[in-house]
């Protein structure tokens, strides 16, 4: 990172912090960054308003970057109940693409001061006001989060050490969240542009697209799903029937076996298209009893 990258991040910072108390003093510093070269950045965002999950990954190879972002949407109604063909009540779109290095560094580099900003408001007379940063109502609910790999060689040709930078944010945009989710907003900025220039489709395309796509879903289905509200854990069910893979098989498992009705569809749907087995219909192609489905896979994922 260079001093203009933190220069314009401070400013940036400044400009869209409100302050919660007057009078303060706003303190802007910038955390050691232990990233030296990246190898891969992950983000994530999920947005209760729009019921929207977007995951993004862009990968280092050699003398350019590789983009691959997914998206879930849902279009059915709030408290809808699902059934075995509840696939059509979600959007599912990607995009890949590639980027020469000297295209995407400005925008990593940008993404990476905003990574290491470290907020804090001191106020002058009183108090901050308290607060966990869920006060602003499920139409405010935000999850946002961006993880750095770097990979770095060890003397005496020991195996590489990964080194991480993460951060992430789940909660409400009120006063006294700012400090968490603004610098994770203005990390994620940079790519959101990018992406918008992209077109998504139903389809990745090549074979070699589809397995980046899985991979990144699989890493944020592991690290995302069990701390997600329920409307944020269907959408990642959703996308599990098109990007999963055997690694999620076995908690896609246990959620069908679980007291959620709608995760249960919705993982007996995943556990179908990520076997490649669908045992939610009989050999006369009659559905099955969620918890008859649910007790098949139970059984083949406990081998």
């Amino acid at each position: 990172m260079s001093a203009q990258d933190l220069t314009k991040t401070e400013a940036v910072l400044r400009e869209r912090y409100r302050a919660a108390v007057n009078p303060s003093r706003i303190f802007l510093s910038f955390e050691c960054d232990p990233i030296r070269a990246l190898i891969y950045l992950d983000g994530e965002t999920a947005h209760a308003d729009t019921k929207s999950l977007s995951l993004l990954r862009v990968s280092s190879e050699g003398d350019h970057y590789r983009l691959v972002a997914l998206r879930a949407r849902a279009l059915g109604q709030p408290g809808q109940a699902y059934d075995y063909r509840s696939a059509d009540r979600f959007e599912i779109t990607g995009t890949s693409a590639e980027f020469e290095r000297a295209a995407l560094d400005p925008e990593l580099e940008r993404a990476r001061a905003a990574m290491a900003a470290a907020i804090r408001e001191i106020p002058l007379s009183g108090f901050l006001p308290g607060g966990s940063g869920h006060s602003g109502g499920a139409q405010e609910f935000v999850r946002l989060s961006v993880n750095g790999y770097s990979m770095l060689r060890t003397p005496g040709g020991l195996p590489p050490d990964v080194q991480v930078r993460s951060r992430s944010f789940t909660g409400s945009r009120d006063s006294t969240a700012q400090t968490d989710y603004l610098p994770l907003e203005l990390a994620l900025e940079p790519l959101g542009k990018v992406l918008d220039g992209l077109a998504f489709g139903a389809e990745l395309g090549s074979l070699k697209r589809q397995a980046e796509a899985r991979a990144l879903f699989v890493t944020s289905f592991q690290s995302s799903f069990e701390p997600s509200p329920g409307w944020l854990r269907e959408l990642y069910l959703a996308l599990a029937s098109r990007y999963g893979a055997l690694d999620v098989a076995p908690a896609l498992s246990n959620l069908a076996l679980a007291d959620a009705e709608r995760e249960q569809v919705l993982a007996l749907n995943a556990l179908a298209a990520v076997t490649g087995w669908d045992a939610r219909y009989d050999e006369r192609a009659v559905a099955r009893a969620v918890s008859v489905a649910a007790a098949a896979y139970a059984v083949e994922c406990s081998h």
